[in-house]
């Protein structure tokens, strides 16, 4: 009786779901998607095929793994998509090879706009991605026929699909999303199964289906709308319905037109917009429509308008940063459906109404920071700059009901005036810029179990070579490429000896965001930072400033198997100084860590780990770039260890760690010189010229000027070097092989001979 019942019920939904969607029909219409297909098996791929088939699209296969080669592929085509690549199997190294070999093609495809569907459930599309460092997601469990749930119904990606449905056969959900991560479709207990990411100006959609067994008629919706989303942007003919404004654009080609705009609209350099926009008198200020170059309007003040101050229509690859809109009837407009649209750090004031927003896809914040709304007034009981509560900034006309802004800020940034003495710690990086970082470790680590003690020491002395690759947005956050160019050090288990786990050579990706928080993007990064969570307020803060935050703890950072973990901490804005020509600001924090992880072991079955702690942290930040300088910190743990329900044990855990970038005390040399000398790690940085040609390996003499009483100079010859790592084409690291007499800042160097090989 009961199967019967089951039966049935998968008749009548499967009838209900007949009904209620779209007929399959043609709505990809001469689409043209490029797929992956280097791992794929063939029934997976012949079902997903058929659909994209069926929908019309033009599909084309390949399976190279040259960047090079791809890309020159997706210029051809509107969309990539990566099925599941069953033949690869679960957990394969191959994944991470594709994904780094094609990381580039990725990349250029989204900063173009371009469109990334991956579909997962075994080892799929978001293994490739996360290989890449597009994703930090992972597939999780098998969801099979569970009740899924549409939680974001009025995305694009939903259109068409009911509000709950079946998972179809061989469904996964996801772990470890990122943060920034549209979530679409979730499990009945929140799990996510399908969504966006924004990467680089293009989207990127995941899905935890495969096909094996054909799909249902939601999870075919759900693919055919994340193809559509490669489509341009269907606009009619520009109407001006007799209204009156500054400047229209009505096609990527009309952004030319605007006074003093900058820029090319691409991803890596978009237009950017600024200035005043006086509507007094018109209907409104600017208006762009059926655009997709990449634009950032920054900085600007709109004013005036009898309708809006800004009117945005149908546009993609839009970001609105730092402005005013006041006194208009309608601050901002938004019609249509938008792509990759955000607001963030704007103030909105005087306004017949701040929003109007009819429009799919618009961000009101930037999934960290919202904006400043002059009728909000939510608390801030932390003092970090962001209201405590949401702020529902638009009324029923907005597709779902209200538009939100999750992040509004207690108090404006844009367009007042700074509190004497009063700085803004705002990350402003450049991408292109690099930094040399020394880095420097001690972790103390001892177990006790049933009266045996198992201590550990690690100590270590890195030299860090750091690239700004990406900016997002208007630099809501950026990623840096991190490369370790040194590591030595020593390390002990139960008081002897061991190798040292030395990481020379190990390249990482890390994502820093405008106000402090960071978020590793792939497995193997080292953490530039203990503070969980952002640690800078998106406030202006005096000298005496303190301020509070917490974060949620993933007790695996800290060594232990899973489970839960919290932290929580105060920061106070201590003192300015200066230093090597810069004002620093510098913050104290401190904090408490508590976590709870469990595993099963072997010999003593369930085992538990409780453990509480406390962190030190000064941070030195440069109040013009916002970027860390130098920080030290000390962080302890300890806690107990219990198995079936009886404490057997105890845990302690010790961390000390300082980096600091390596900054010139004088200005730099016209000649080969040395700019920077860490002792402790026996390194020097020399400035170089071109026409130097040192190659890593190659031996430096270091000379240093002596002044005599009567004014004349002498030469002195202080020690040999030995260029360890080549940094760009103007430095190098060096391995001080000889310091005869004190090296110091502004000694210049030459060539030395080589020794002899012993071959």
């Amino acid at each position: 009786m009961h199967r019967m019942t089951v039966a049935k019920a998968s008749v009548v939904l499967g009838i209900a779901l007949a009904l209620f969607l779209p007929a399959m029909g043609s709505d990809l219409d001469g689409v043209r998607v490029l797929s992956w297909t280097g791992y794929v098996g063939e029934q997976e791929w012949s079902n997903l095929r058929q659909v994209l088939y069926e929908a019309g699209a033009v599909v084309s296969e390949t399976d190279t793994l040259e960047a090079d080669g791809l890309l020159e592929l997706l210029g051809q085509n509107e969309a990539l998509l990566l099925p599941e690549q069953a033949l690869a199997g679960w957990g394969s190294e191959e994944m991470d090879r594709v994904g780094e070999s094609l990381a580039p093609a990725f990349w250029s495809h989204l900063s173009a706009g371009g469109t990334i569907v991956a579909l997962t459930y075994m080892s799929g599309g978001e293994d490739i991605l996360r290989s890449a460092g597009l994703t930090t997601a992972e597939d999780a469990r098998i969801v099979t026929n569970e009740r899924l749930v549409v939680v974001a119904p009025d995305d694009p990606l939903a259109e068409g699909v009911p509000e709950t449905f079946r998972a179809p056969s061989l469904t996964t959900d996801f772990s470890s999303v990122d943060a920034d991560a549209r979530i679409i479709v979730t499990t009945d207990d929140g799990a996510p199964v399908v969504f966006a990411l924004e990467r680089a100006g293009g989207e990127i959609v995941i899905l935890g289906f495969d096909f094996f067994e054909g799909g249902n008629l939601a999870s075919k919706a759900l693919v055919r709308n994340a193809i559509r989303g490669a489509l341009p942007v269907e606009c009619l003919p520009l109407e001006d319905y007799g209204l009156t404004g500054l400047i229209t654009v009505g096609e990527d080609e009309d952004f030319a037109d605007i006074p003093g705009i900058r820029g090319t609209g691409s991803a890596a350099d978009p237009y950017v917009i600024s200035g005043e926009f006086d509507a007094t008198g018109k209907d409104f200020g600017l208006r762009i429509r059926c655009t997709s170059r990449h634009f950032v309007i920054e900085d600007a003040l709109f004013y005036g308008a009898d309708g809006a101050g800004l009117w945005l229509e149908d546009v993609r690859n839009g970001w609105v940063v730092r402005s005013v809109f006041e006194n208009n009837q309608v601050g901002v407009r938004a019609e249509g459906r938008m792509t990759n649209v955000t607001f963030t750090l704007n103030s909105f004031q005087n306004n017949g109404a701040h929003v109007v927003d009819d429009a799919r896809g618009v961000a009101w914040d930037d999934g960290r920071i919202g904006n400043w709304w002059d009728g909000y007034t939510g608390l801030d009981d932390n003092a970090d700059g962001i209201g405590d509560e949401a702020w529902e900034i638009a009324g029923v006309d907005a597709p779902g009901g209200w538009t939100i802004d999750r992040y509004p800020l207690a108090s404006p940034l844009a367009g007042v005036e700074p509190p004497d003495g009063a700085v803004l710690l705002q990350l402003e990086h450049r991408v292109g810029k690099t930094f040399l970082r020394a880095v420097e470790l001690d972790t103390e680590f001892e177990m006790e179990i049933l009266g045996m003690s198992f201590p550990m020491r690690l100590r270590s002395s890195m030299v860090v070579e750091q690239e700004v690759v990406r900016q997002y947005g208007a630099g809501s956050y950026f990623d840096v490429r991190s490369r370790i160019v040194k590591d030595t050090g020593s390390a002990t288990v139960m008081g002897m000896p061991d190798d040292y786990p030395s990481d020379e050579g190990l390249i990482f990706l890390t994502r820093e965001y405008r106000f402090g928080d960071y978020e590793e993007l792939d497995g193997d990064a080292i953490a530039q930072g203990v503070v969980p969570g952002m640690s800078r307020p998106a406030r202006w803060i005096t000298v005496g400033d303190t301020w509070n935050h917490s974060a949620e703890l993933d007790p695996e950072d800290l060594g232990l198997p899973g489970g839960t973990g919290t932290y929580s901490g105060e920061a106070r804005f201590d003192r300015l100084e200066e230093r090597a020509g810069m004002t620093l600001a510098v913050l104290n924090i401190e904090g408490e860590y508590s976590a709870h992880a469990s595993e099963e072991d072997v010999e003593f079955g369930f085992m538990e780990y409780f453990l509480r702690g406390t962190l030190s942290f000064t941070e030195f930040i440069d109040v013009a770039s916002g970027r860390t300088i130098e920080d030290t910190s000390a962080m302890t743990l300890d806690g107990l260890i219990e198995a079936a329900g009886e404490e057997v044990g105890s845990i302690s855990l010790r961390v000390t760690s300082k980096s600091s970038e390596f900054l010139p005390t004088d200005p730099p040399q016209a000649s080969a010189a040395l700019t920077a000398i860490d002792r402790a790690l026996g390194v020097v940085i020399v400035s170089l010229e071109p026409e130097h040609e040192v190659v890593s390996g190659d031996r430096l003499k270091v000379y240093g000027v002596i002044r005599m009483a009567d004014g004349t100079e002498i030469e002195e010859q202080r020690g040999l070097l030995e260029v360890f790592e080549l940094v760009g084409t103007d430095r190098a690291v060096c391995r001080i092989v000889d310091e005869v007499f004190t090296f110091q800042i502004g000694d210049r160097v030459r060539p030395a001979p080589s020794p002899p090989s012993n071959g």
